[in-house]
């Protein structure tokens, strides 16, 4: 029956809850860790990356490239300040590699890209980027 005091209720019931869900926030029981929080910057890097070579192309936009990098940079100094790993050990090493790292990418950021040397530049970013991962990953898995 459709219109008794039984079944508004019932549709009450599950109404009130369904109202509060509606318009209380839900938030996540954690907060991310600091593993998590380099990833994202990495992830960002990886985009700034393609960027990069975007911005490299026939018409080199030197701006766009150094911009790209200053941003690259600020992302490295930024995971520096995390503690990703589990291990003591390997928390006290992994800033001096982020600083080393966003010391050759300064390098970078320094170089004006030119026609000529913009595949040499490349790939010298290329390997920063390359050596910042496989230590992650090796750290990771060790």
């Amino acid at each position: 029956m459709i219109g008794t005091a039984a079944s508004r209720k019932h549709r009450c019931g599950l109404l009130l809850p369904a109202l509060l869900l509606g318009f209380v926030p839900l938030r996540c029981a954690t907060s991310p860790s600091d593993s998590d929080r380099v990833r994202t910057l990495m992830g960002r890097n990886d985009r700034l990356l393609l960027e990069t070579q975007l911005a490299a192309a026939d018409d080199v936009d030197a701006a766009g490239i150094r911009a790209c990098l200053q941003e690259m940079a600020e992302n490295l100094e930024q995971a520096g300040r995390f503690r990703p790993f589990a291990e003591e050990w390997k928390n006290r090493e992994y800033p001096r590699a982020m600083a080393s790292a966003v010391d050759r990418l300064r390098d970078v950021v320094a170089t004006e890209w030119t026609p000529q040397n913009r595949e040499d530049s490349y790939i010298a970013l290329r390997a920063i980027c390359s050596q910042c991962h496989s230590r992650l990953v090796e750290a990771a898995h060790e």
